[in-house]
């Protein structure tokens, strides 16, 4: 037990100093177990193997932050479950986003071309109405498709900014549209 603790924390060291023997040695010691670990919970290899390569990337570039607690295998195990339940949520967003736009467009195949035009009309005058900063987040989070995250890097605010962003223009578009049928 003291003699893999002490090999772990030496590859730890090695890796600190960039020392990419080491990240080569570890990706050989733990990439099948966390291959494992990845299919076993997204059921798809080709995922599978490309959250783990996402994963050493990910390790490598954290490399001077990392805590061994306890040890590298529940660490990068740790890692793996954590990166395919993010994974998990962001597909059921998509899939979800996907149903709503596909609820959408079959509801908007009945609209005449003159309701479709005005519909766009008021579309465009309720968007109007929303703060530009509002509408940026908005924008982004919805036709962009953008992590609220993402968004808050890219412009340079913070997180609640963003969702307040985001909670602000959808109240304004729910109270500009609410009549339209």
């Amino acid at each position: 037990m003291k003699d893999r603790l002490h090999n772990e924390e030496l590859m730890l060291l090695r890796l600190r100093e960039g020392d990419e023997v080491a990240l080569r040695e570890l990706v050989d010691l733990y990439r099948p177990q966390m291959l494992m670990e990845a299919y076993y919970i997204l059921r798809n290899m080709h995922e599978a193997e490309d959250l783990v390569q996402d994963v050493f990337i990910r390790f490598w570039s954290l490399r001077d932050k990392v805590e061994l607690k306890p040890s590298f295998s529940a660490y990068l195990s740790r890692a793996v479950r954590y990166e395919c339940i993010i994974k998990i949520k962001k597909e059921k967003v998509r899939e979800r986003r996907q149903h709503q736009y596909s609820y959408f467009m079959e509801s908007s195949v009945n609209i005449k071309p003159f309701e479709n035009a005005e519909l766009a009309s008021k579309l465009n005058d309720a968007m109007q109405e929303i703060p530009p900063a509002a509408r940026k987040s908005f924008m982004m989070a919805y036709m962009e498709d953008k992590s609220q995250k993402a968004i808050a890097a890219e412009q340079n605010i913070s997180l609640q900014v963003v969702k307040n962003n985001i909670s602000k223009a959808l109240k304004i578009l729910r109270q500009k549209l609410h009549t339209v049928k």
